[in-house]
């Protein structure tokens, strides 16, 4: 497993995270959220990616995460807390992970009332499948800009 690309998605409770994971993966979505308790780590597709949950009473864990090359901080782009921590959890993968790479990404551009949009990110939606082959695009261009 040491030729898979290892990844960190991380953000706030409810952003998406686990549903972007089961849509790219096993072209599931699930509508009723359910947290993540644990780092839950998938492996598909060449990649490893890192699960990590996004309450607080959940954030403790003991995995080493300095393999991860490439992170995803995610946000619902309708609610403003989950933008606002977008600081919080660009400290919390810098304490973890070291200075990587760092994607931000804007979930659920489906829906159509109260959007926080910032053109400095990636807005996806995987309820509806818009633009994650981007969002991976974008991803497998950091691996190959490393071995480069």
């Amino acid at each position: 497993m040491a030729n898979l690309k290892n990844i960190l998605i991380i953000g706030d409770g409810g952003v998406g995270k686990t549903c972007l994971i089961n849509r790219n993966f096993n072209n599931y979505f699930e509508k009723k959220y359910i947290p993540t308790n644990n780092i839950d780590i998938k492996h598909s597709n060449g990649y490893n990616i890192y699960d990590f949950p996004g309450q607080v009473k959940y954030g403790s864990h003991n995995i080493d995460l300095q393999d991860i090359k490439v992170c995803i901080i995610m946000y619902d782009v309708t609610s403003r807390i989950s933008y606002n921590n977008i600081n919080f959890w660009k400290l919390k993968v810098e304490k973890l992970c070291g200075n990587i790479p760092i994607i931000i990404v804007g979930n659920k551009i489906d829906i159509t009332s109260r959007k926080i949009m910032d053109n400095n990110t990636i807005n996806i939606s995987v309820k509806k499948q818009q633009n994650i082959q981007g969002l991976f695009n974008l991803i497998n261009e950091h691996f190959e800009s490393e071995t480069d």
